[in-house]
């Protein structure tokens, strides 16, 4: 079996929001416990609860996750399958958010691999479209990553679409995720995307977070193409260049507005980034 590349990974203190607040958990059990409590009050203070689904709930969420993927298009909701949702339900976690009459309003599937890092996926975050703009859907994705710690999985992997800025920001800059690699022509409804990931420590998910004041600083102050690069996020072959010669990986999100007239992709030199 061929061990995946990237297990660890901390981006410079010098782009990151500093979190003492880590440090003090050295062991990730008093870690989970703490954030899955500021998790769960953060959704109750919004009328929400959160619980874990059953095979009970497949009917009930395929078709919420049916009709809130209808903004996407109709291939979008066609591969939502209730088979899937089975599976995920049984085998993983099904993260459900119900408001005090038990009625869904959000959810998201966290499902762990044996591979040698016991990766761990997230698929089919979803969001009743009333309640969105208040920060639910990054809090399931980091309730995901606290129940994937509990099971044992040492890493956090995905795809990561380039024309979605918006999920871009949210992942690499709000959550830490580093983009390890890129892949091009996939003919699977995704034309070109990053293999993204994230460590799975009290210290791996909560500092690798994009301060943006630091990260404009640092370009305003360094050389780009040596210090870094800066890459439109349509710039395929410049992407597809950067990461076959593996020397720069991109770290953050400069949206536009801030640096140029386009949505950038912000890359380091990989030996800044303390891989193991």
């Amino acid at each position: 079996m061929i061990k995946p590349k990237t297990i660890y990974y901390q981006k410079p203190e010098y782009i990151c929001q500093v979190n003492e607040k880590s440090q003090y958990f050295p062991d990730n059990e008093k870690f989970i416990k703490e954030y899955k409590k500021n998790i769960a009050d953060h959704f109750r203070n919004s009328g929400l609860n959160i619980r874990l689904g059953t095979s009970i709930d497949v009917g009930a969420l395929n078709n919420f996750i049916r009709d809130n993927y209808q903004i996407f298009g109709k291939d979008v909701v066609n591969d939502v399958s209730p088979y899937d949702i089975y599976r995920f339900a049984k085998f993983g976690n099904a993260i459900i958010l119900e408001d005090d009459k038990s009625k869904l309003a959000g959810c998201i599937f966290e499902i762990g691999y044996d591979t040698p890092d016991r990766t761990s996926y997230t698929i089919r975050l979803a969001i009743n479209s009333e309640i969105k703009g208040k920060n639910l859907g990054f809090s399931l994705l980091e309730y995901s990553c606290l129940l994937a710690m509990e099971r044992g999985s040492l890493v956090k992997r995905g795809l990561m679409e380039t024309d979605n800025i918006a999920s871009c920001n949210i992942l690499v800059n709000k959550m830490g995720w580093i983009c390890d690699g890129f892949e091009t022509y996939l003919h699977c409804g995704i034309d070109h995307g990053f293999t993204i990931s994230l460590p799975l420590t009290a210290k791996g998910i909560t500092t690798n977070r994009i301060d943006n004041n630091k990260l404009l600083n640092y370009i305003k102050h360094h050389k780009v193409e040596k210090d870094f690069l800066l890459i439109d996020v349509d710039d395929i072959e410049k992407l597809n260049r950067t990461y076959k010669k593996n020397e720069f990986w991109v770290v953050a999100v400069v949206k536009k507005g801030q640096i140029s007239n386009n949505d950038q992709f912000f890359a380091l030199p990989v030996e800044e980034l303390n891989i193991h």
